[in-house]
């Protein structure tokens, strides 16, 4: 275009300079020849001169005109090479069809959302690609696009030459002539957009579905004027007043949290620090029952405004079981003070128990001693007796020895008789429930050396004087409290087999020395020293006390490793005399 105008600029110089060539020859002509005449030839070449001036004026402005219009010409090629590239590397599909839909020109963008090359699609017809299930609305829709100057926003699910339909939203706009001549299309994919939507309606149902079911009360509060925009089941439940009664109200209008609200307060409070909390808060529904709550209340965003939310939890069971709870914990605290009493009072009964025990086998120890001389004395002195005639001098005297013989008897008998377990009543009891007391009685102990006790009995039905098991448990039980180191464990099982109750009680203490095992049931022998040293009794006591019963006693220890006590004791007890 631009060579052919430049020649075009050429062939009209060119007729200037023929035109001026011709005037000169002419001229030339006309002086030769003496018929012309001068005035009219003078006007002649005047005319013609004038022309051939406005001829170079003319030829002035045409190449002016050439240069404008070849600029011109440049800018609009580079404006269209923009929007080729606009076009073509789009992000979305663009498509240029005539009024019947028959695609003339595609960009890259909607050759690869519909898997084939952009040549494919020239001369195809834009309905091929529509889902087969939106064809017929896209048919009819493209016969009412007559009137139409834009469209926007045409959902339709596309078909792909490969793979599934999307969905797509379309913007038509037609070409600005009277008639209908071409189309051009905006094509955009819609997948993730319509996935965000499905995805924004499920939270939202979700949403909705926990505000309805929700099993704490919910209010929402428009942030800007307090009014109340929602109020969920449960809440209309609570307090009995219906939704259209909530709608609308302000916090302060509707009388139930006057408390919090009081002159809008509360609502103010809530709007400069975006948080507010009351632990017991008290209500009153529309009946007149009084209801405690918890009121929790924040700020959030929602579409770009400000709502609050408002959960009221009803604590009104929580408040009672509280006080409830409140009430046991001071039963409780004075049951622990009539039982430290008991345990004290138990402590010291369990001192006198442990003193008249020892004095008790003290005495008997003492009356075996004396028993047996005692049976010589008085054997020899029968002999004796017989031997003494009725009208000896000293006759008299052998009746009082007689009776004395008798009295230190019977003193013997009764000292054997101060220590005598079978005196105690036979009972049944269960054996757990009274190492638990046992252990309780000693918890002082226990604790002050941060020992742990482990106790594993079931529940095991015994006939004896369960006093006597009790005194053996505690003495055994003492000596390994004793033992144990700080932090130590000492623990207490029991088993059943062959109508005998086997009872284990083990510390983790240093052990007992070799040398003194043999004698630890000896009376008044003892190798503890300090605060710890007693009487020597306890083992001795508890050994004699278990073998009149008709059980045994008897201990593993190892220096360094800990002591383990054995006792077996039938089920039903039958003491040996």
């Amino acid at each position: 275009m631009r060579r052919r105008e430049i020649l075009e600029e050429n062939k009209f110089s060119l007729q200037i300079k023929n035109l001026e060539q011709q005037m000169g020859r002419l001229q030339q002509h006309s002086v030769g020849n003496p018929l012309q005449p001068d005035g009219v030839l003078m006007e002649s070449f005047e005319k013609l001169y004038h022309v051939v001036e406005e001829l170079h004026i003319a030829e002035e402005e045409l190449r002016q005109q050439n240069e404008e219009l070849a600029a011109a010409r440049l800018v609009a090629e580079g404006e269209r090479q923009r929007y080729q590239e606009l076009f073509d590397f789009a992000p979305d599909g663009y498509v240029v069809t005539d009024a019947t839909g028959t695609i003339q020109e595609a960009n890259r963008a909607i050759a690869t959302l519909l898997a084939v090359s952009q040549d494919f699609l020239v001369g195809k017809p834009l309905v091929v690609f529509v889902a087969d299930k939106d064809r017929t609305p896209f048919h009819v829709q493209l016969t009412r696009l007559t009137g139409l100057q834009r469209f926007e926003d045409w959902e339709v699910y596309l078909q792909p030459r490969e793979g599934k339909p999307f969905p797509a939203a379309i913007t038509i706009m037609r070409d600005p002539e009277d008639k209908l001549i071409g189309l051009r299309w905006l094509i955009r994919d819609i997948t993730q957009r319509k996935e965000a939507e499905e995805a924004l309606k499920a939270s939202e149902t979700r949403y909705r579905r926990l505000f309805e079911s929700a099993k704490d009360g919910i209010l929402l509060l428009d942030a800007d004027t307090g009014q109340i925009t929602d109020v969920n089941p449960y809440l209309i439940k609570m307090l009995g007043y219906s939704h259209n009664e909530f709608l609308g109200k302000k916090l302060w209008e509707i009388g139930l949290f006057k408390h919090i609200a009081e002159n809008q307060a509360g609502f103010q409070k809530l709007q400069s620090e975006k948080y507010i909390r009351y632990e017991h808060l008290p209500l009153e529904t529309k009946g007149g029952r009084h209801v405690d709550v918890e009121f929790v209340s924040n700020i959030y965003l929602e579409d770009r405004q400000k709502v609050i939310q408002c959960n009221i939890r009803d604590i009104t069971e929580r408040r009672r079981a509280e006080e409830e709870l409140k009430k046991h914990e001071e039963r409780l605290e004075e049951l622990v003070k009539e039982r430290t009493k008991r345990i004290r009072e138990l402590e010291g009964q369990r001192t006198e128990i442990e003193k008249l025990a020892a004095a008790g086998l003290m005495a008997a120890r003492i009356a075996h001693e004396i028993n047996n001389p005692l049976a010589g004395i008085k054997n020899s002195f029968m002999l004796v007796k017989d031997a003494v005639p009725e009208d000896h001098p000293y006759y008299e005297y052998v009746g009082r020895i007689d009776n004395e013989i008798n009295r230190i008897a019977r003193i013997v008998r009764q000292m054997f008789d101060v220590y005598r377990p079978e005196q105690e009543i036979k009972k049944e009891f269960l054996v757990d429930k009274t190492i638990y007391e046992v252990v309780a009685l000693l918890e002082a102990a226990w604790r002050e050396n941060n020992i742990t006790i482990e106790i594993d009995s079931k529940p095991i039905t015994m006939e004896m004087p369960e006093g006597l098991l009790r005194q053996v448990l505690y003495n055994i039980l003492v000596n390994a409290i004793e033992a144990s180191p700080q932090g130590g464990v000492v623990k207490i099982m029991t088993g059943v087999g062959n109508e005998s109750l086997t009872l284990l009680i083990s510390d983790q203490g240093v052990g007992i020395p070799l040398e003194v095992q043999p004698r630890i049931f000896e009376p008044f022998f003892t190798n503890k020293h300090g605060s710890q040293k007693g009487l020597g009794l306890g083992l001795s006591v508890s050994k004699d006390i278990v073998e009149k019963l008709g059980g045994h006693i008897d201990f593993e220890s190892e220096p360094g490793k800990g002591t383990l006590f054995r006792i077996i004791l039938p089920l039903k007890s039958g003491e040996r005399r």
